[in-house]
C-alpha cells in the first residue's frame, strides 16, 4: 500500500483494537493493557473477530453473499493477498445489474477497515485486504470448486493480457480442460475484458477477447488431434500392409 519495508500502523486497526480493549474491561478497572490485549489474541484475532461481527450484525442480509464472494476474490491459490483491479474485481463477482450492489457492498466493507482501495500513479483502482490475519478466515469458506474457479479466472486472464494482434496466446489442452469445469469463467473475463476496454469489437485486425482466445485454442487442438489421429492411422497401415508381406 505504498508503506515501504517501515513498521506501520493502520489507523483503523489501532481504533478497532483500542474499542475492542475498551469493551472487555473488567467492572471498576480503568486502564487499557498489554496483557489484556495479549488476552485478546493481539491484532489478528480481534481483527478476525471483527470480520464476523460485520458479516452478522453490520450488512443487511442480501449483502452477505455479496460480500463472502468479494472475499474470495481477495485471496490467491497460494494463500496471500490478492490485488485484483476494480473492474476484474467486480465482474468476478455480478452481472452488469447488480454491479452496484456490488459496489455498495465495497464500500460498507471499507467503511468497516476490512478491506482498502489502492490507487498507483495512472494506473486503475485495485481492492486488497486490509490484514493478512483474515486469509484463513475466508479459506474456510472455500470449497474445491472455488479454489478451480479462481485458478481458472486468473489462467484466463493471464492469456487475455498476453495477447497481442497478430500473436494471440494460446492456452494449452488442459486449461481447456480446466475453463469446461468451470464453465461461466469464459462469460466473467469476456464481460470484464469488454467493460474495462470499452471497445465496439469492431477492429481491424479483429482484436482476441478471451471467448475468441479460448475458440482459437480449441481449433487448434482440434486440429492437431485429428491430424495424430491420421497419423496413427497411417503409421497403423502400412505396419499392416509390411506384416502381410
Amino acid at each position: 500500500m505504498g508503506w515501504g519495508q517501515a513498521q506501520a500502523i493502520y489507523s483503523p486497526h489501532l481504533q478497532l483494537a483500542g474499542a475492542r480493549l475498551y469493551e472487555t474491561l473488567p467492572e471498576g478497572a480503568s486502564t487499557l493493557t498489554l496483557r489484556r490485549y495479549q488476552q485478546l489474541g493481539g491484532i489478528d484475532e480481534i481483527v478476525r473477530g471483527h470480520l464476523s461481527h460485520v458479516l452478522e450484525s453490520e450488512l443487511a442480509r442480501d449483502q452477505v453473499p455479496i460480500a463472502r464472494e468479494l472475499f474470495k476474490q481477495l485471496i490467491t491459490p497460494a494463500q496471500t493477498r490478492a490485488a485484483p483491479a476494480e473492474a476484474e474485481l467486480i465482474a468476478a463477482v455480478a452481472d452488469a445489474t447488480r454491479a452496484a450492489a456490488t459496489n455498495a457492498v465495497l464500500e460498507a466493507l471499507r467503511r468497516h477497515g476490512l478491506v482498502v482501495r489502492v490507487v498507483r500513479g495512472h494506473r486503475e483502482a485495485s481492492w486488497e485486504l486490509i490484514h493478512d490475519s483474515l486469509i484463513p478466515r475466508i479459506q474456510a469458506w472455500m470449497d474445491e470448486h472455488d479454489l478451480e474457479r479462481r485458478r481458472a479466472l486468473e489462467m484466463l486472464r493471464h492469456h487475455a493480457r498476453q495477447s497481442r494482434p497478430e500473436a494471440p496466446s494460446l492456452l494449452a489442452a488442459s486449461e481447456l480442460r480446466a475453463l469446461r469445469a468451470t464453465p461461466d469463467v469464459v462469460e466473467v473475463v469476456e464481460r470484464e475484458w469488454r467493460e474495462r476496454a470499452g471497445l465496439t469489437m469492431i477492429a481491424d485486425p479483429p482484436l482476441w477477447t478471451p471467448a475468441r482466445l479460448v475458440a482459437h485454442a480449441r481449433a487448434i487442438h482440434r486440429r492437431r488431434r485429428l491430424a495424430a489421429g491420421a497419423l496413427a492411422a497411417s503409421v497403423a497401415v502400412g505396419l499392416a500392409v509390411l506384416g502381410g508381406a
